[in-house]
């Protein structure tokens, strides 16, 4: 019932496109059915069997977690829902958890979520990412190429606009000499328009997914990410960052605020490219600024502890 009132903000008085979109979610939902009521068959043979004092979750409301948070709920089972990933704009029913607690990454986080309406219902805890790691690398030996890693992700819908800013982008990086590219791509991704792409371009470019984000990270110069987390991995690294996301035209992390990454949101913004790879003193206060940033975002300050989200679990359950 939520989906039949679903509404992309970008489109809201657009009826064709919210019809498409609907109808879509629709077909997902009826294919999808079969496997709720096996996963809830097998909910209930876990619990009965295992009895358990809380469930833990990372993707409620997911059609996959859903059976087990619905059924333990009936059960009297309290349901905890981890964030696990970043929330943009104003999101989507997709995203709104029904466990009884939601523990958020930061207090930047939490204030953040309850600027939507739906958290404010929602009993929100603070603890921090257990995704995200504190990471110093050693500074990268100087060289005449620059090594730029490019995070990609999937965008449901414009995807014929974003192929047309990652030309302008690729365009931008071909304006220097000695450029390496590395894309990664989101898990899925398709990654053939990309590839068209890149193969009208003058640098070396290649897409690697199979080696860890971590090892990558100690290879680059610079990162260039859109709306994926992936994008904090890098400030927590003290890679200095840009921020893609010219398309959608908005910075949902606050990163221009706060000064912590580069951004780039309208065409306007694409000359700022060439000076933060030509200037590396720019880019060293990007990257300081940037992995503050991301130890406030993530919770990861100087005064966390691994022990918070066991504490706060225990503290739960008792």
């Amino acid at each position: 019932r939520v989906w039949k009132y679903f509404i992309h903000p970008k489109y809201k008085n657009n009826y064709i496109v919210h019809k498409y979109i609907r109808e879509i979610i629709q077909t997902v939902i009826e294919t999808e059915f079969s496997e709720t009521v096996v996963d809830t068959l097998i909910a209930s043979r876990v619990f009965k069997d295992l009895k358990p004092k809380a469930f833990l979750s990372t993707t409620d409301p997911d059609s996959k977690i859903l059976p087990y948070v619905d059924l333990a709920k009936n059960l009297n089972i309290k349901t905890i829902c981890l964030q696990h990933g970043a929330f943009l704009g104003s999101d989507s029913p997709a995203m709104y958890p029904t466990s009884d607690y939601f523990i958020s990454w930061s207090y930047y986080c939490k204030n953040y979520l309850l600027n939507l309406p739906y958290f404010n219902k929602v009993n929100i805890l603070v603890g921090h990412s257990p995704f995200h790691q504190k990471k110093i690398f050693k500074k990268k030996k100087s060289t005449k190429t620059t090594v730029i890693l490019f995070l990609a992700t999937i965008e449901i819908t414009d995807n014929n606009l974003v192929d047309y800013y990652y030309k302008k982008l690729f365009e931008q990086l071909d304006k220097h000499d000695n450029i390496f590219l590395i894309v990664r791509v989101h898990p899925g991704q398709n990654t053939a328009n990309l590839n068209a792409l890149l193969e009208n371009c003058n640098f070396k470019a290649s897409f690697q997914n199979a080696m860890p984000l971590e090892k990558l990270l100690e290879l680059v110069d610079i990162v260039i990410f859109q709306s994926t987390t992936a994008g904090f991995d890098a400030m927590l690294c003290g890679k200095p960052t840009i921020y893609f996301n010219p398309y959608a035209q908005k910075d949902y992390f606050n990163l221009e605020k706060y000064k912590a990454s580069v951004t780039i949101l309208s065409l306007r913004d694409f000359s700022k490219i060439k000076m933060f790879i030509d200037d590396i003193k720019v880019r060293d206060k990007y990257s300081k600024k940037g992995q503050l940033f991301a130890q406030k975002y993530l919770g990861l300050q100087k005064n966390y502890s691994n022990n918070r989200l066991i504490n706060i679990i225990k503290n739960i359950t008792n």
